[in-house]
């Protein structure tokens, strides 16, 4: 079979409550969001800021039945309108590079179990 996928992981379609921030170096961006899709490489998640491309986020998952949160840093990697011009919105997609603790493994088992 021939495919032009390009990702390492395969994605999952969930929906996790996501809290991000930007580093400094990124400029200033605060927000939250519902996923739409993620994998242990990477997230999509629409949100109501216009995100520039290569700005590297902390991002802090909410998955339920967990105690704690997953955390990541994640850099954008794509950044395109997907909203309506009553409610301007953007799909973003962000490539993890670093995971904090057990964040990994962990969302690696939540992704496996479903």
């Amino acid at each position: 079979m021939i495919t032009d996928e390009r990702r390492a992981f395969r994605r999952a379609c969930r929906a996790f409550n996501l809290r991000y921030s930007s580093e400094p170096q990124s400029g200033c961006f605060t927000g939250s969001a519902v996923t739409r899709n993620i994998s242990p490489g990477g997230v999509y998640f629409e949100c109501l800021s216009n995100l520039p491309i290569g700005a590297v986020l902390d991002c802090r998952l909410d998955v339920m039945g967990k105690v704690k949160e997953l955390r990541f840093l994640a850099r954008v990697v794509r950044c395109d309108p997907s909203g309506t011009s009553m409610v301007p919105a953007f799909g973003v997609a962000a490539e993890f590079v670093r995971s904090y603790g057990k964040s990994e493994s962990e969302l690696r088992k939540i992704l496996a179990s479903s």
